[in-house]
């Protein structure tokens, strides 16, 4: 990955962590590693969309009903991962 992606990832992840700590109240979240399992964390379905909208708004991208599988959202690298995929421009 080139170094701008990098810095991409790191920012997007950063800003999962943080809308997760918000969403959820839990200050666990602000240091969550890249790669734990979110979807045994804790966090509902319901949470997981309210994060994706989140992103969309702030990352300029949509995602389908079809996206919401586990290799696109069970960790914070696989979610930062998706993003980048699907921003436009």
């Amino acid at each position: 990955m080139s170094g701008g992606i990098i810095l991409l990832m790191n920012s997007i992840i950063h800003s999962i962590r943080n809308i997760l700590t918000e969403i959820t109240g839990n200050k666990k979240y602000e240091s969550i590693q890249i790669t734990d399992n979110l979807l045994t964390s804790g966090i509902s379905s319901i949470m997981i969309i309210r994060l994706f909208m989140k992103l969309e708004q702030y990352y300029k991208f949509q995602i389908s009903i079809d996206d919401f599988v586990p290799s696109n959202i069970n960790t914070l690298e696989k979610m930062a991962l998706f993003v980048v995929g699907n921003m436009k421009g």
